[in-house]
């Protein structure tokens, strides 16, 4: 028997070839993965829209090792059998594009024929994902008889495989539910790559030293925060974005590292979803939270807060989080910015230098020209203070003064809208807990 096996659907793909005999006493006379030849870290991106990518140049590879062309393979073992998928809503996975990725694993036997001129479509083999995993371990190993175990993320409708190799034969039980899917959710919550950075997550945790933080609580303490670091450049002064950044290093209650006890939060009814950013929740909670009798407390762990990559346009898109304000000030008063020892900002000044703005231009269209030159004076002055507020800390390049001159102009507008828009949307809020799901 000569049989080429392709792992493909997901992510890292790789070919593995096995020749002279059944899986259990075969050969294994060549495998690789993809990403030794494409040069592609992981093969591709493990999203649905890859699915249909194959291990094309590791599989020519192993039939190049052993002398043999597609056409001489007797079958091609395929890690993924659609036949036992089942909607991707009905196993509670939360991913429109589920049905994409099914159809390229249907689809396979065709692309595989395309991809390897010469072999037969009839001759690929549909094997069970976590079949898979466990005949390349199980049948591998140096014991014929033996427990076989595998955890993974997901596979056509399970999570994992339990069973047990006799003789040669892999009898499977069949169990519910994925810790590994848990898993691949943490990470990208925490802004990594899911099905790819889970062990850039699994390294972070060695880092922390969150037990000591909660060791010292009382049973009043809602929640313990961690000390926020944002690292800036020594070679330069920061820039409008980096500098906003770093005031995260100054925030109270911040959601970035806050370890929260869970009846805490069930307590004041979880997070309130109306806040749609994490601009303001993170003070909203702590609020309701000391409304409640509970206390917040400062803890030791430290955790190193990157700027993220920003194009020139963040700080107005940032501006909606004034509708948030509104929404802060509903709930908790007008007093809500002492409370939480939150910067105010620039909102007044937003308003004001709109108004002048607005009003520039309608003294112009009504014909007050010397009235309108004042106000646009007024105007000018104001935008020229605060474009000059942001450039002058900064490092004063060619990019960054045309990116703070632009958005300079557009920010008090833009600010002013997103106020607008929360006074009236959020005119009638009631508090969360009334009103949570």
């Amino acid at each position: 028997m000569r049989i080429l096996g392709i792992n493909a659907l997901f992510h890292d793909p790789a070919a593995a070839l096995v020749v002279d005999g059944r899986i259990g006493d075969g050969r294994i006379v060549a495998a690789a993965e993809e990403e030794r030849f494409s040069r592609r870290k992981h093969g591709k991106r493990p999203l649905p829209f890859s699915a249909w990518e194959l291990p094309e140049l590791s599989a020519r590879r192993c039939l190049e090792h052993a002398g043999l062309r597609p056409e001489e393979l007797d079958a091609v073992s395929y890690s993924f059998d659609p036949a036992l998928a089942r909607p991707a809503a009905q196993m509670g996975l939360s991913d429109p594009w589920d049905p994409l990725r099914l159809e390229y694993a249907r689809r396979a036997p065709e692309f595989l024929a395309e991809a390897l001129p010469g072999l037969d479509p009839a001759k690929v083999v549909f094997v069970p994902h976590h079949v898979a995993h466990a005949s390349s371990a199980g049948p591998a190993s140096p014991h014929p008889d033996s427990a076989v175990l595998v955890l993974d993320g997901r596979g056509e409708a399970a999570s994992h495989l339990a069973g047990r190799l006799d003789g040669g034969r892999l009898g499977t039980l069949a169990l519910p539910d994925s810790l590994g899917l848990v898993y691949e959710e943490l990470t990208e919550h925490l802004g990594f790559l899911r099905s790819s950075d889970e062990y850039k997550v699994m390294a972070l945790a060695s880092y922390g030293t969150l037990a000591e933080d909660l060791s010292g609580t009382t049973p009043d303490t809602a929640g313990v925060q961690g000390v926020i670091t944002v690292p800036l450049p020594d070679e330069r002064p920061p820039t409008d974005w980096e500098r906003g950044t770093a005031g995260l290093a100054r925030s109270r209650w911040i959601t970035a590292d806050m370890a929260y006890r869970t009846d805490a939060l069930k307590q004041v009814g979880g997070f309130d979803e109306r806040f749609r950013r994490t601009f303001r929740e993170d003070a909203d909670i702590a609020l309701r939270l000391l409304d409640a009798g509970r206390r917040v407390r400062q803890g030791r762990r430290t955790t190193r807060h990157p700027v993220r990559p920003a194009d020139r346009w963040v700080s107005l898109r940032a501006q909606r989080g004034n509708a948030d304000d509104a929404l802060m000030r509903r709930l908790h008063g007008s007093d809500w910015w002492d409370r939480a020892a939150a910067p105010r900002g620039r909102i007044r000044a937003h308003l004001a230098l709109t108004a002048v703005g607005t009003a520039a231009c309608a003294l112009a269209a009504s014909g007050h020209r010397r009235a309108s030159a004042v106000a646009a004076l007024g105007w000018l002055a104001g935008t020229g203070e605060f474009t000059w507020a942001r450039v002058g800390p900064g490092p004063r390049t060619r990019d960054e003064v045309i990116t703070m001159s632009a958005t300079s102009v557009l920010i008090p507008p833009a600010a002013t809208w997103q106020r607008l828009r929360g006074q009236r949307r959020h005119r009638a809020a009631r508090p969360w807990p009334e009103v949570a799901p």
